[in-house]
């Protein structure tokens, strides 16, 4: 009896063992599961790092170029209207007889026009009172 109670204590502890050694299996398992996943999440940090310098860096040159474009494009507005100033003062302060560019006004450009000027009618020639006075003067002749 004494074997059988032996032989029993013994199957209770080795019960006990596997299911340890069972529960250790899984924490083993599973402490593997995340080291996997802890090193996929650290590669992928080290990914997105390199993606997100590289994009720093196009972004920055972007910007860069964006703003010698602006510098650029302002260089040769300011050009243009300190020439366009430089042109009109010259226009505007020039002595219109010296420069040959400019045309004198010509004595249509001085007329004023008013509400009289436009209803007034111009002479116009009458070609039936001027062949009444050759026909007359043929009927003076003929009689």
């Amino acid at each position: 009896m004494v074997g059988l109670e032996l032989d029993e204590a013994y199957q209770s502890e080795l019960a006990e063992i596997k299911a340890e050694w069972e529960r250790v299996c899984k924490l083993y398992l599973k402490m593997r599961e995340v080291a996997v996943e802890k090193k996929d999440k650290e590669a992928t940090q080290i990914e997105l790092d390199k993606v997100t310098k590289k994009h720093i860096v196009q972004l920055d040159k972007i910007i860069r170029e964006c703003h010698a474009k602006v510098t650029r494009t302002k260089g040769k507005e300011l050009e243009a209207l300190e020439k366009f100033k430089e042109e009109t003062s010259r226009n505007v302060y020039e002595d219109p007889i010296e420069n040959d560019n400019v045309t004198p006004p010509t004595e249509n450009d001085n007329v004023a026009h008013s509400a009289e000027n436009d209803n007034v009618t111009l002479p116009i020639e009458n070609k039936n009172a001027s062949q009444v006075a050759d026909g007359g003067e043929e009927e003076a002749n003929v009689s």
